[in-house]
């Protein structure tokens, strides 16, 4: 339901702005104004100024400036109709009603929360108990003080016999940790039973764990709670809840790739410190990060120094580029990681590593022509390499300075290198889309048609806005190219996701949902899309305009609400689209991580290693994606 203009204006004139920044900020009254430091950059002189009368804030310094709504997303990272529904809670006033499903999905959640925070119980109890000393022998080793690690909260998971027996105590039943993710698929063992648990938040809520085995032992050495709807590792970061406040005011992420990797970096200074759940670097990290950091914000990878260290960084390069982020390499030498790094060379050390970190193209391209003695071949491959990384830069001009630097490594023109790098993203697109595409046996779920395609839905161009469609020998890049200065293309919304717009779309006060669909989109273009129409604010056709072509902004403009008057029908109705919709978005996700964990799991049988984690992690999705179906 759209939040009427008026109860805006309400929220604006009750929330009182001094008090409200105050929660952040340390304010002291200065004439009429109220006065403080900056949260929004480094400084010692109090330059922050807050306005009660204008119920305005102003920095002298960063020129950052607002009212109340402002403030609260710039701080906190929040997109406007969060911001609203903060401060509607704080001055008491309703936002919108909750739908019945929303009630009852917090509530589910509520109940996977409490599983977690008496297992937590369990595992503090477990740590600090007195027959306890190899686990917290095992932390000294690793440089983590038991001051510390009581202080974050660590655990021990003990014995699953004894983990069943508190739960049983606390009224914990065996289906809700399993729920929960705490159980292995036979629900008879704990998951972290003989393991180092390190607890994970993620905006104060504690959504589930991590595990590290202690000495060699069987099993794989890490394991994370079971995918859940409060566990969803290509959506947390470890160290973010700890992070944030760093972020805000370096506006500087740093990626690193363990649990023990960020504590010591945390310990040591660098704040900022996040890593991944044991997973690749995804849009959805980078989009929590950028929030934080604002548009173009610097994220330093420090990832592990081997060559599977490399991969990562590389991939989580192009994964930020992307998103519009700038992606810094800070190199670590072979074997090392954040945590041996600093307790060998010490934390100054580290941080110099990161203040003196390189540009990921530029790094990429030093390491990849670092022998001056290359062959022919060689220095063929190496530019290959660095083809994605380049497709991904979105500023025109400074794609063309990296490619003329280039240019001069490999011995040829850049108008010669521009080719063959063009056709060399052509290649790995097609790799990728090829190795990706869906098995149509495999997809029990579609998105109803409606009728059919709305009218112009099958005259829309390739998926690359910027120029013509391209011939079988040219790449989208070189179309662009021709017709300076258009803007470099752009991904459009797949078809799937615009015709589950076009329902939603029958019940226009939905909007202020979109939102939620954002992080289950299969496109960048699609969560801008969401999160832009969920501010009905917005003119929805301009909205529509911003993002895609005319012929599919046609089709969807001519959606007509549908004709049932305001009441508990047409409010069930609408519900349900939407519940129907966010379902084939997560299905549809869980599939693509699936499909993802599969191609995994064939190149660790191929390399002889240990499959375990990655055999439990797709028993796990294909339920999870079983669970969305029997909803159906």
């Amino acid at each position: 339901m759209a939040l009427p203009d008026d109860i805006v204006e309400r929220i604006r004139q009750a929330a009182d702005i001094v008090q409200i920044v105050g929660r952040y900020v340390e304010l002291r009254k200065g004439g009429r104004d109220f006065m403080g430091c900056c949260p929004f950059h480094n400084e010692k002189t109090p330059s922050f100024s807050v306005s009660p009368s204008k119920r305005f804030f102003y920095c002298f310094g960063c020129h950052a400036s607002g009212d109340v709504f402002t403030f609260v997303m710039k701080h906190e990272g929040l997109d406007f109709n969060e911001a609203k529904r903060k401060l509607g809670e704080w001055v008491g006033i309703e936002v919108s009603k909750e739908s019945p499903q929303e009630r009852r999905r917090k509530e589910a959640e509520a109940l996977l929360v409490s599983a977690n925070t008496v297992a937590h119980r369990f595992f503090m109890e477990q740590l600090w108990d007195d027959a306890s000393k190899r686990p917290r022998h095992y932390l000294e080793q690793r440089g983590i003080p038991l001051r510390y690690a009581r202080e974050i909260k660590m655990g021990y998971g003990g014995t699953s016999a004894a983990f069943f027996d508190y739960l049983e105590k606390n009224k914990i039943s065996t289906e809700m940790a399993f729920k929960a993710g705490l159980l292995a698929d036979s629900q008879e063992r704990c998951l972290f039973d003989g393991k180092v648990v390190f607890p994970i938040f993620s905006d104060g809520k504690l959504t589930g764990f991590g595990g590290r085995r202690i000495g060699d032992g069987n099993g794989p050495k890490y394991i994370n709670t079971r995918e859940s709807p409060i566990f969803q590792k290509g959506h947390l970061l470890y160290g973010w809840d700890d992070a944030q406040e760093a972020l805000r005011r370096n506006k500087r992420a740093v990626v690193v790739e363990g649990y023990t990797d960020v504590l010591a970096c945390h310990q040591n200074g660098i704040q900022e410190a996040m890593a991944a759940l044991g997973t690749s670097f995804t849009a959805e990290h980078a989009k929590r990060i950028k929030r934080l950091v604002t548009n173009k914000g610097q994220v330093v990878l420090v990832l592990d120094g081997d060559k599977a260290g490399m991969r990562a960084s590389r991939s989580a390069s192009i994964t930020l580029l992307n998103s519009d982020l700038k992606p810094y390499v800070a190199g670590l030498p072979p074997g090392e990681d954040p945590d041996s790094f600093i307790r060998k060379m010490g934390k100054e050390n580290l941080q110099k590593k990161i203040e003196e970190a390189k540009p990921a193209v530029e790094y990429f391209m030093d390491t990849a022509f670092s022998n001056p003695e290359m062959s022919v071949e060689e220095r063929s491959n190496a530019a290959a390499s660095l083809a994605p990384l380049l497709a991904a830069i979105s500023s025109g001009l400074e794609r063309d300075l990296y490619q003329a630097q280039l240019a001069e490594k490999v011995g040829v023109t850049p108008e010669q290198l521009r080719r063959h790098l063009d056709e060399e993203v052509r290649k790995q697109s097609a790799k990728k889309k090829k190795t990706s595409a869906p098995n149509q046996r495999s997809q029990p779920i579609r998105l109803p048609a409606q009728n059919g395609p709305p009218p112009g839905w099958d005259d829309i161009p390739p998926p690359m806005m910027g120029g013509p469609p391209p011939t079988n020998n040219t790449h989208p890049y070189q179309a662009v190219r021709a017709q300076e200065p258009q803007p470099p293309p752009r991904e459009l919304p797949q078809k799937r996701e615009l015709e589950a717009l076009r329902e939603l779309l029958l019940y226009r006060e939905l909007r202020p949902r979109l939102e939620e669909l954002g992080e289950y989109a299969q496109t960048e273009a699609m969560t801008q899309l969401l999160d832009e129409m969920s501010e009905p604010e917005k003119s929805l056709e301009e909205v529509l305009r911003k993002h895609l072509p005319a012929a599919q902004v046609s089709a969807l403009l001519k959606v007509e609400p549908a004709d049932l008057d305001d009441g508990p029908d047409r409010e069930e109705l609408a519900s349900r689209t939407f519940d129907d919709v966010m379902r084939r978005f997560k299905w549809q996700c869980l599939k693509l991580e699936r499909d993802e964990a599969q191609r995994e799991l064939q190149s660790t049988e191929k390399a002889g290693e240990d499959t375990t984690q990655l055999l439990e992690q797709k028993r796990r999705l294909s339920l999870l994606m079983r669970e969305l179906e029997l909803r159906k």
